[in-house]
């Protein structure tokens, strides 16, 4: 394929990316908009170029654990299987939100590799590509979204961004929605991983200093991570913040 013609396929793959960010911007321009009937309009339209047929949305809970908050295309011994597990675990999701990235799934001896498990996974035969991308509320990241491809996709600078703005407007949506709620706002500011682990040592009285050494981050790091914590649980001291934390079932 000659240059003229790759560049010929980049510009009309962005011009059909951004009609596709248009009609979900119009889509959510209701916030009621359901989860539910957000991750069947991202399968069936907005990610529809990836050749997919199943998107699911998660969340991290205050008990560090990823729970499943809604999907389409799914079939249900899958979701009754995602349905809880530990940020921990060992498998694209949990990475996506742990590490704070995209993980995308394109390449199967390089899944195999770095995901053995992921032969036992109970999906479909079609699933070719599998990506996985965090999602935040009111600026706190708090889950991640799924899109399964039955096509290899692989990963480009274009499709990347297009996946981020995708990923914003879904983070958007869900903050929209949450507002309308305002328990629900409460209980959605749940901390990273990172800031959650920062919180626990606080609650057990180490400095900042024992924290860097503790999770391997720098001073710098560390009193930016307590300074945000202090921004989304609303106080201005630790001893504040672990007594909220409590309040919140984050300890």
């Amino acid at each position: 394929m000659t240059d003229e013609k790759k560049l010929e396929e980049s510009q009309d793959a962005s011009a059909i990316d951004f009609e596709k960010v248009l009609e979900l911007i119009n889509f959510l321009a209701d916030p009621k908009v359901t989860t539910k009937e957000l991750t069947q309009f991202l399968s069936e339209r907005t990610f529809s170029r990836f050749s997919s047929y199943a998107v699911y949305v998660n969340q991290l809970l205050p008990t560090g654990e990823i729970a499943l908050v809604d999907s389409f295309g799914l079939p249900t011994n899958i979701t009754s299987n995602w349905a809880r597990y530990p940020i921990t675990a060992d498998v694209p999701s949990a990475d996506a939100i742990r590490e704070d990235r995209i993980v995308w799934l394109a390449d199967r001896e390089e899944w195999d590799l770095m995901y053995p498990q992921a032969r036992n996974y109970s999906v479909s035969t079609a699933l070719k590509t599998l990506i996985n991308t965090p999602i935040y509320l009111t600026g706190s990241l708090v889950g991640g979204m799924g899109v399964m491809c039955a096509e290899q996709i692989l990963p480009s600078p274009a499709r990347v961004a297009f996946l981020d703005i995708v990923a914003g407007l879904v983070s958007l949506h869900r903050s929209r929605a949450s507002a309308l709620n305002p328990s629900t706002m409460t209980k959605g500011r749940f901390l990273t991983f990172r800031q959650r682990e920062v919180l626990r040592m606080l609650s057990l009285q180490y400095t900042n200093g024992e924290i860097a050494n503790q999770i391997g981050y720098s001073l710098s790091t560390i009193r930016q991570e307590t300074m945000r914590i202090y921004e989304i649980l609303g106080v201005s001291n630790r001893r504040e913040a672990v007594e909220k934390a409590y309040q919140l079932e984050l300890l």
